[in-house]
């Protein structure tokens, strides 16, 4: 896989020339331009395709019209999602389809001209077809006549052939893989599937189409030419008789295979086929692969004779035509093997989308394919599926990793122990992907006994499963004795791993990284030698705390000159971090802090500094002056326990930055503290938390039924002109005229969500504070968590008079000469 670009992607908008960052749009994506207003498309060529026209879209791709300005002609550019181009099993699927399909050179299979990656895109350039399907051709008319099906199985035939004399069998013949142009020729298409002939499948699992996977393959035989013999006559039967041949709406490998062994013929099923025809799909459709036609030349020969039997000898030219096409067809795959040269870069499989042409020659709106694919139980063991899971994890691939253990957490069949190491592994990468509240979910599930065998190692692993669920699922990090629970030369060691992350994602980076060493000096029993394998996940934490320690922090009370310095540190420190989440978190939200502090020059004096330009201790976080005792407090222990205040505070930065207001609030149940000032503090910073909380959720709950359609800002990237048609309190999704994508809330900016729950939860004058106050002490809230002090003071002055709650807690963090009242 080629590396990821690096360097934003800059357009020109065509009607002002200005420079806008596309780097986070996809190709022909429609914008309104920030500094003209214009509505204009961004990313409208890749490598040397111009495209023209968005054509069809699947989970994987989108596709293309194109014009390839080099050879001037119209091409499909299958093009992947650039967010799945960070997944290396994806994008080799994607590759491998091109290189195959690229390998047979022949008029009745799709051709592939070139691959290519332009801009972090990875895309296929193909043959253009103006078609429909087979499938779609089934679904509009019912059964296709006898002629035409006679010179569609020709087609796929010799298709089918020329891949089988390069070296490949397709092994998914079904309608929807067979598209009928204009001019009347069938065309092959997809082999994502594909496989060499005599090679070995990678892919344990069976994926197929139910109606017309030949039955060998429910039994695990190897795959040959004959499956695929089979499966074109099962599609050959579906377009005669209007209906497939079985019904096989079923993923149960058990069910098919008792379905499949019953006796089938077509004319029981379509009185009104010719018995020649009924004899050949029949054939073609035997159980046992050795009644089939045992060479592609049988099988075109025998549908040749068929087709000069027909009336005419078949809409193409009779026998003669036959035998002229049989010569050339021929001729065509001895180059099949010569294929197509290609610089392959990495791309990504996609369902390809059939398109049509309307009377005035353009592409109309494209066809969508149907027949979904189910994946068939019986395939991989669960044992095997768990080891192919824990290499991933091992090499790092953690996203992979968390889908292939949830997907294998599915299974019904599942036994314990295995049960549970998969959801504690499942836990373990979402972790390792920075992802500790959906982990804490997961964690909360582990430590039933239910299915274990009757053991003393099963009752070992029923209390580490136990304790380790208990403690991963706690909202608190783990406190440091726990650690000394934890034996070094037992399988439990492992835990370690689990809380030392737990503790770093939630910010606590040096309890965690003690962890995370106590982890990395245990011995574990031989029995359990795979868990030496996870130390190699260490070292990126090692390096990152190292980071960390000398991670600059920002204060108003710096000169620009040294704000704009330490935005520049920080952008080297954002890049040099290796782990996901809590690190790169708290280095962006200082960034941030910087910036702001940059444009917002201070309104208060500086506070005095000591000699070497630090500010005395005792300083509070909050405030730029001392705290003041209440009454009857201890100076000292004020100051004591105010420095412990900063330290939470600080803990729960990168969680504000994220809009993880619950998560944030729930730090500054800490305590207990003594002295009154500081428990007012810590009361207040709680109330801060709650209250923007209660302000997101509401704005959520509003954009999940407003249809919101306008400008949605996010804090990188250029705006977008979208229409909100879904919200939740994680993530909204926005349509940007192709489609719904999903937007994570913490990706939006501050401000941008402040202003709109302004307009839209707080509507009208003074008197609809007394009717939403909870509303409005969320916005200022939020306001003054994110730095909007002007309008968190306007807020809070309306607010302040409706309820002494807020304005007790405002008080007790805003700076002031006298104790909060009581």
């Amino acid at each position: 896989m080629p590396p990821q670009a690096s360097e934003p992607i800059i357009n020109r908008c065509p009607e002002c020339e200005q420079e806008i960052d596309v780097s986070e749009l996809s190709p022909f994506a429609k914008i309104v331009c920030p500094h003209c207003e214009e509505t204009i498309r961004v990313r409208t060529s890749l490598g040397p395709f111009h495209l023209t026209k968005m054509v069809g879209e699947g989970g994987m791709s989108q596709v293309f019209m194109a014009t390839d300005s080099t050879l001037n002609r119209e091409v499909a550019l299958k093009v992947l999602h650039q967010s799945l181009t960070r997944d290396p099993t994806l994008t080799a699927m994607f590759e491998r389809e091109a290189k195959l399909t690229a390998s047979i050179n022949h008029s009745n299979v799709v051709r592939v001209f070139t691959v290519g990656e332009d801009q972090g895109y990875f895309f296929i350039a193909m043959e253009l077809v103006d078609n429909v399907s087979l499938e779609e051709k089934i679904s509009g008319q019912g059964s296709v006549p006898e002629s035409e099906v006679l010179e569609i199985a020709y087609d796929v035939s010799l298709g089918l052939r020329a891949a089988f004399q390069a070296g490949l069998i397709h092994r998914d013949i079904k309608p929807g893989n067979v598209l009928l142009t204009r001019e009347g020729s069938a065309k092959l298409v997809d082999f994502g599937l594909a496989l060499a002939h005599g090679g070995v499948d990678e892919v344990e699992e069976v994926w197929a189409t139910p109606f017309y996977v030949p039955p060998e393959k429910l039994d695990g035989e190897p795959d040959d030419f004959r499956g695929d013999i089979y499966s074109l006559g099962a599609a050959l039967f579906h377009a005669v008789a209007g209906r497939p041949p079985f019904e096989a709406n079923t993923a149960s490998m058990a069910e098919l295979k008792e379905i499949k062994a019953k006796t089938l013929h077509l004319r029981d099923a379509a009185p009104h086929a010719s018995p020649k025809l009924a004899k050949l799909i029949d054939k073609m459709m035997a159980y046992k692969p050795a009644a089939r036609h045992q060479s592609y030349d049988e099988l075109v020969d025998d549908i040749g004779k068929l087709l000069d039997d027909a009336p005419g000898g078949g809409s193409r030219g009779g026998g003669r035509k036959v035998a002229e096409r049989q010569r050339s067809s021929r001729a065509t795959a001895r180059m099949a093997a010569i294929g197509i040269p290609l610089v392959v870069l990495a791309l990504g499989a996609a369902v390809y989308f059939g398109m049509s042409r309307d009377d005035g020659g353009q592409i109309s709106t494209p066809l969508v394919p149907g027949g979904e694919e189910r994946v068939l139980d019986g395939g991989a063991s669960s044992a095997t599926q768990f080891r192919a899971a824990r290499d991933a994890l091992v090499a790092g691939k953690f996203e992979s990793a968390h889908t292939q253990f949830a997907k294998l957490l599915e299974s019904p069949d599942l036994k314990q122990p295995t049960q549970s190491w998969t959801r504690f592994n499942t836990g373990l990468s979402l972790l390792l992907r920075g992802e500790e509240k959906d982990a804490r979910a997961v964690f909360a599930e582990l430590g039933s006994s239910e299915g274990f065998p009757e053991s003393e190692e099963s009752e070992q692993l029923i209390d580490f499963f136990g304790k380790i669920g208990k403690l991963a699922a706690e909202p608190l990090p783990v406190m440091p004795e726990a650690m000394e629970t934890f034996d070094t030369t037992s399988m439990d060691c492992v835990g370690l791993l689990v809380c030392g992350l737990k503790n770093w994602n939630e910010s606590e980076f040096e309890s965690g990284a003690k962890f995370l060493i106590r982890f990395s000096e245990a011995t574990p029993p031989e029995s359990y030698a795979w868990i030496n394998e996870y130390q190699i996940l260490l070292a990126p934490y090692f390096a990152d705390l190292e980071i960390i320690k000398e991670l600059p922090r920002p204060d108003r009370e710096m000169t620009p000159e040294q704000l704009a310095e330490m935005q520049e540190n920080l952008t080297l420190s954002i890049t040099a971090l290796k782990t996901e989440g809590a690190a790169p978190r708290l280095a962006r939200s200082r960034m941030e802090r910087a910036k702001r502090f940059l444009a917002e020059p201070p309104t208060k004096p500086p506070a005095t500094r000591l000699a070497d330009g630090t500010l005395p201790t005792g300083v509070p976080a909050m405030g730029d002056k001392p705290p003041v005792p209440g009454n009857g407090d201890d100076p000292e222990l004020v100051s004591i326990e105010m420095e412990l205040v900063g330290q939470i505070a600080s803990g729960a930065e990168a969680l504000l930055s994220q809009y993880q207001f619950t998560d944030a609030g729930a730090r500054w149940d800490a305590g207990p503290f003594k002295t009154q000032r500081v428990r007012g503090v810590v009361e207040a910073e709680r109330a801060a938390c709650d209250g923007a909380e209660v302000f997101l959720t509401e704005l959520t709950k509003w954009l999940a039924t407003s249809e919101y359609d306008g400008v949605v800002l996010r804090r990188e990237g250029v705006p977008l002109d979208a229409k909100i048609t879904a919200a939740e309190r994680e993530a909204v999704i926005v349509d940007l005229g192709f489609g719904g994508n999903r937007v994570e809330v913490a990706e939006l900016k501050p401000e941008w969500l402040l202003d709109l729950g302004m307009k839209n939860l707080m509507i009208g004058d003074e008197s609809n504070v007394s009717a939403k106050p909870e509303i409005w002490a969320g916005a200022a809230w939020f306001a003054r968590l994110h730095g909007f002090s002007d309008k968190a003071e306007v807020i809070a002055g309306d607010v302040a008079g409706v309820s002494n709650s807020f304005r007790k807690h405002w008080d007790a963090l805003a700076p002031g000469d006298q104790p909060p009242a009581e």
